[in-house]
Formats: C-alpha cells, sequence, structure tokens
C-alpha cells in the first residue's frame, strides 16, 4: 500500500492520513544510545556519580555496565550520573526536571529493545545526519506535539 502525493492512504473503507512513524534504516542498534536534548530523570543515580567525565567516558561505563540503562550527563559539572532507570520506568522522574536543570543537562538512554512507536511516548524523532537516526514524524504530526506537549524533546541516536 502506498501513500498518495497528498500523503493520504486510500484502502478499502477509508482514506486515512499518514501520520505513523517511519523506520529508518539507519535505526540504532542494540547497544547505541539515544540523547534527549535537556532533559534528565531526576533523583536516579543509583549506579553512582563521576566527575570531570567526557560524554564518550560515561558512555562507555553505562555500556559495560548491564544494569545501566540510562544516563544524565551536565555539561556545565562535566558530570555523569547514571542509573539503572529510564523515562520509561521513571516516567514521574523525566517529566518533573526543573528547567534549570534541563538547560545544561542531556539524557541518554541505552537501546535494548526493538524501537517501536510505544518506546517513544510523547518525544519526537529527529533525523540527524552525523547520528544514527532511528525515526521521523511526519512534520504536521511534529507542530502538533510541539504546540501541545511542554515537555518536547529532540532524540538522536548515538553510537
Amino acid at each position: 500500500m502506498a501513500a498518495a502525493a497528498d500523503g493520504l492512504l486510500r484502502e478499502g473503507y477509508g482514506t486515512f492520513r499518514l501520520l505513523c512513524l517511519s523506520l529508518c534504516t539507519e535505526a540504532p542498534s542494540i547497544g547505541d544510545f539515544l540523547r534527549i536534548n535537556e532533559g534528565c530523570i531526576l533523583g536516579r543515580n543509583q549506579l553512582g556519580s563521576f566527575y570531570d567525565e567526557t560524554v564518550e567516558q560515561c558512555k562507555g561505563r553505562c555500556g559495560n555496565d548491564y544494569s545501566c540503562r540510562s544516563f544524565d550527563y551536565v555539561h556545565t559539572y562535566r558530570s555523569c550520573h547514571l542509573s539503572t532507570d529510564n523515562r520509561i520506568t521513571a516516567r514521574a522522574a523525566f517529566d518533573s526536571c526543573p528547567s534549570w536543570l534541563r538547560l545544561q543537562t542531556d539524557y541518554y538512554e541505552k537501546v535494548t529493545e526493538l524501537l517501536s512507536v510505544n518506546y517513544f511516548p510523547g518525544v519526537h524523532l529527529l533525523h540527524s545526519p552525523t547520528h544514527h537516526t532511528a525515526a521521523h514524524h511526519h512534520q504536521e504530526n511534529h507542530d502538533n506535539m510541539a504546540a501541545s506537549n511542554p515537555h518536547h524533546h529532540q532524540i538522536t541516536a548515538t553510537g
């Protein structure tokens, strides 16, 4: 089934506007990290905090620890905060990240399963030519989400 040039799918009983996720050929692999700019899961650093670290060192720490599911990286302090949670298991902590902290922090989540629409609730996946691409939404869906969601984040996949 192919969509018409107008972005509509006409099939059997009706016409549907295509606003669904479009999977790309360069989806992140198991073990890659999804970066969410200006995000954090506040107070969930069960695996420790490390200072004077680079993002790459922090990725290495989390990547080498089976129980690590995500980390926050605070740029101003070059600090790495490892967690056994992710934004799905600690949704309230992710949603309540204060703005003063969000501005200096990026959230990284280890890819541990196949990507699905349910794996990315309330976020928009953007194509980034310098990173692997997980997926992207139709522009109309992006505009609607940005207008209705104060916690709208940009996600890119990094290896």
